[in-house]
C-alpha cells in the first residue's frame, strides 16, 4: 500500500522504501503547503528538477546535478513556482543540468563571464586609480600621474582600455608631435598603465608596445639651458651683489644659491630639514627623493645655514 512521506513530499502518495519521484503538475504546486522546514518535491519528468517549498510557504523550482568528472555539486534557483511554468522550469533545468554533464562547471563560467563584463567596463580612468592606489608611489609621483594622464590622454581617459587599439596609440602619439617632450612622458605612463592591466589580467595585450615596435618614439633632446661652469663664479657675485643691493628677496636668494651650491631638485632643496643636517660629520641627509643620498656640507653652505638661522632666530623674538 502507498503511503505518504512526510519528510519530503505532501500531500502526494508515494512508496516510501523508493522514495519516488512525482511529475510536478499545477495541481502538485498548489497543494503542496509549508510545513516548519524547508521540503523537496522532486520531478519525475525531468531528474534533478524538484520543487522547494519553504516556511514561508514561498514555492522555488531548483535545479540540482553534478558536474561530471569534477563530481561537484552545482545549484541553480530556476524562478518562483507562482510565476514561472513548470514546463519552462523543466525547459531551464534541461539546460543546467546537460552543461553539468558535459562538464562545464557553471559557476566557474559564471564568475568567469562576470569578471570579463567587470573588466570591459574598466576605463582608463578607473586603471589610473587602481594602478596608484595598489602601488607604494610618493605622493608627488601619483599627482603627477593624475594630472598627465587626464590631461594629455583624454581621447583614451574614459574609453575601456580593452578597446585601445595599437593604431589608435599610435595615432594620438604622432597627432602631437608640436610638445614631443610632455606626449612622450604622458605615453611613458600610459605604458606602465596597461603593463599593469596586463599584471591583473584586465587586457592581454599593451597597445603602446606598438609604438616602439613602428620606431615612433620622439629624439627627445637633452635640455642645455645651463649656467656654464665658467660663468658660475661670475653668476654669484652678480647675485649676491643684487642681494646686497636689496634688489633680490633675502629669502628667495639664499634659496637660488642653496639651489646651485646643492645641485638639488626644487622639491629636495625645499624639503630639507635642520635634522637633516649633521654639523659634526659636516654632511646633509637627503631622505624625500627617489635615491635617497648624503651630500658634504661646504663652507659656503655652511655659512648660509648660519646665517638663515640667525635671521630666523631674530624674527622669532621680534
Amino acid at each position: 500500500m502507498p503511503t505518504l512521506i512526510q519528510e519530503n513530499i505532501y500531500p502526494i502518495a508515494v512508496n516510501k522504501a523508493k522514495k519516488e519521484a512525482v511529475k510536478l503538475t499545477s495541481k502538485v504546486v498548489s497543494k503542496a503547503l509549508p510545513r516548519s522546514s524547508r521540503y523537496a518535491i522532486n520531478d519525475s519528468v525531468v531528474t534533478g528538477l524538484a520543487l522547494y517549498v519553504y516556511p514561508s510557504g514561498s514555492k522555488k523550482f531548483l535545479a540540482v546535478g553534478r558536474v561530471r568528472k569534477a563530481n561537484k555539486v552545482r545549484t541553480k534557483t530556476l524562478g518562483d513556482a507562482s510565476v514561472i511554468s513548470i514546463e519552462d522550469a523543466r525547459k531551464a533545468a534541461r539546460e543546467f543540468l546537460s552543461h553539468l554533464q558535459l562538464g562545464i562547471d557553471v559557476n566557474e563560467v559564471r564568475a568567469t563571464e562576470l569578471i570579463k563584463a567587470i573588466y570591459q567596463a574598466t576605463t582608463l580612468s578607473d586603471a589610473l586609480e587602481l594602478y596608484v592606489t595598489d602601488r607604494a608611489l610618493r605622493p608627488k609621483t601619483v599627482d603627477c600621474y593624475r594630472y598627465e594622464i587626464p590631461k594629455y590622454c583624454a581621447c583614451f581617459f574614459n574609453m575601456p582600455v580593452n578597446k585601445i587599439t595599437d593604431n589608435e596609440v599610435c595615432q594620438w602619439y604622432m597627432a602631437n608631435k608640436h610638445r614631443p617632450a610632455s606626449i612622450d612622458k604622458a605615453f611613458r605612463s600610459l605604458r606602465e598603465i596597461l603593463h599593469y592591466m596586463i599584471a591583473l589580467k584586465v587586457i592581454s595585450h599593451n597597445p603602446c608596445i606598438a609604438i616602439t615596435a613602428r620606431k615612433l618614439r620622439y629624439k627627445i633632446k637633452p635640455r642645455t639651458r645651463r649656467i656654464e661652469t665658467y660663468n658660475l663664479t661670475k653668476f654669484m657675485d652678480a647675485w649676491l651683489l643684487l642681494m646686497q643691493q636689496g634688489k633680490i628677496n633675502a629669502v628667495q636668494g639664499d634659496f637660488i644659491l642653496w639651489l646651485l651650491m646643492t645641485g638639488l631638485r626644487l622639491d629636495e632643496a625645499r624639503t630639507i630639514k635642520w635634522s637633516d643636517i649633521d654639523n659634526e660629520q659636516l654632511t646633509i641627509t637627503i631622505l624625500d627623493t627617489k635615491n635617497a643620498h648624503v651630500l658634504p656640507l661646504t663652507p659656503l653652505m655652511s655659512d648660509l645655514l648660519d646665517r638663515r638661522k640667525r635671521i630666523t632666530h631674530r624674527l622669532i623674538l621680534n
